[in-house]
Order: structure tokens, then sequence, then C-alpha cells
């Protein structure tokens, strides 16, 4: 069995998954310009909180956020390895918060879940993305995503 904590490819993140709801209803309805634009604002509202990149083994002073968007599956990565320990979840919070609001104005409804756990970045994100902590919200937000619950990985 891997390792996860001791192994130098995967460094612990905070993972949220979001599923557009009606997205299927969203391509008959908006032009490809207008869920362009609605997908991006997933990375857009976390473009704010950006620092310069820098290795998963350094310390970084703030965390460091990427968004994944393929079709109405979005996957938000957030590293947890910092100076303020408290920082990245209360930024991934402030940006849930902006990205609620930016779907509700624009007649959008997401599911999602959230946990903490083992993810590969690679090194500036190149990726590719992959980890326990995805696959355990992916599972969550599919089949828990009716309840808010907390999760972590174990």
């Amino acid at each position: 069995m891997t390792d996860f904590e001791n192994d130098p490819d995967y460094e612990e993140c905070l993972v949220t998954v979001f599923d557009v709801l009606g997205f299927r209803n969203l391509l008959h309805t908006r032009s490809g310009a207008e869920i362009r634009d609605l997908l991006s604002m997933f990375r857009r509202v976390s473009e704010g909180d950006a620092t310069s990149l820098t290795r998963s083994d350094e310390m970084r002073m703030i965390s460091e956020v990427h968004a994944e968007i393929v079709s109405d599956a979005i996957v938000k990565t957030r590293t947890l390895e910092t100076q303020y320990q408290a920082g990245p979840l209360v930024w991934e919070l402030i940006d849930l918060l902006h990205i609620q609001i930016e779907c509700v104005a624009n007649g959008i409804l997401v599911r999602g879940a959230m946990t903490i756990g083992p993810m590969h970045l690679g090194i500036d994100f190149s990726g590719p993305v992959f980890g326990p902590a995805l696959v355990q919200a992916y599972f969550m937000e599919e089949g828990e995503g009716e309840w808010a619950k907390p999760g972590g990985h174990a």
C-alpha cells in the first residue's frame, strides 16, 4: 500500500469537486461563450489569492490554488502546507461563497464536496492531477452530495 505521507510526489491538499447541475440544458439554452465564461469563473474567483508558484517541498507563505475544468466537472485543489495553517480553509470558504453568488446570479445550481487528503499536483501544478483525496471528494459529491458532510482522508 502506498505511504502517501512519505511519498514526495503527493502533498496534503484541500480538494473541492463541483458538478454543474442541468448542464445538458445549458448546452441547449446558452451560447458557447456564455458557458465558457461561466466555467472560467471557477478559476477567476481564486486568482486574487494566487502567489508565485513554488516547489511542493518548499514552505509557502499562503496556499496555492488550481482548478481543472472538464465539461460540467470542476476540481479545485488548494495546498495546505503554509506558514498560516488556517489560511487555506478560510480562502477556500471565501472562494466558495463567491462561486455560489456568481452561480445563483446566473441561474446555475452546483453540487459539490470538499475533503482533505493526499494529491499529486506536479511541479508548478503541471499535473497530472490525481490522488486519494480527489477520489474521495468525487464519491462524496456523487453519492452524498445532498447532505453537507465534512470529509477527510484517513
